[in-house]
């Protein structure tokens, strides 16, 4: 198990604090506990929106209060990038209104500080899980768009092969032998029947896709619902 996972390729993580001292000993806690990660931390935000604009980030942990440009702020200016990054935010001063406003922001959770290591550490991993199930989602709804185009063009192609068909047979006299022996027919019947049994198959992938994508949508809500009934709770 621990071979596999210094075989996976790291998370990135961003912390944002203007507190030296807190980024250091958060730093040191990550990478503990969630190895194998890389973590680049920021003491203003106006500097880690340059990080974010040459990385890619799993989840991105963020003071509320700080100078220059706050959390908030923060958070607004990577919703308008169209970063999907899961963001956190933490606060000395945990008050329902000001997680309500981060919560109703679009930030993914909230931490109050003083941490507790084990949640801060639990309540990441959920946010690096949401960040993996939101690109799983992108593939899926790829191969969903990709599949249903493919299905499109077989149907247009019995379409016309069906109406090319049909103008055929009203054209084409009645041979005095009735013994379906005519070559181009049959190369006819042989494409409609592969094309036919292409398409099926391809309906039951969609269906396969459809299934696999309702499945990572259930998982997704129920990881993000539990970590903003965490956010929500009283310290």
């Amino acid at each position: 198990m621990d071979g596999k996972r210094r075989n996976l390729p790291p998370s990135r993580l961003l912390l944002v604090d203007d507190d030296p001292a807190l980024l250091l000993a958060l730093s040191g806690t990550l990478q503990l506990r969630l190895d194998p990660c890389t973590i680049d931390a920021c003491e203003s935000a106006v500097q880690a929106l340059e990080f974010v604009k040459t990385h890619t980030y799993a989840t991105i942990i963020s003071d509320v209060t700080m100078p220059d440009m706050n959390g908030l702020q923060f958070l607004s200016a990577i919703k308008q990038s169209r970063i999907d990054t899961p963001v956190f935010f933490m606060s000395g001063d945990p008050h329902p209104v000001v997680i309500k406003k981060a919560l109703d922001s679009g930030a993914t959770g909230f931490f109050a500080k003083p941490f507790d290591r084990d949640e801060l550490v639990a309540g990441i991993r959920q946010g690096m899980e949401v960040f993996r199930l939101n690109r799983v989602l992108s593939l899926q709804d790829s191969s969903i768009r990709r599949a249903h185009s493919h299905h499109a063009c077989l149907v247009e192609k019995l379409y016309r092969h069906d109406g090319a068909d049909a103008m055929l047979d009203i054209h084409t006299p009645v041979p005095e032998c009735s013994q379906p022996s005519d070559q181009a027919r049959q190369q006819r019947i042989r494409y409609r029947s592969t094309a036919v049994r292409h398409k099926a198959l391809l309906e039951k992938f969609l269906l396969h896709l459809a299934e696999l994508r309702r499945r990572t949508s259930s998982r997704l809500k129920a990881v993000q619902d539990n970590i903003r009934r965490h956010a929500e709770s009283p310290p």
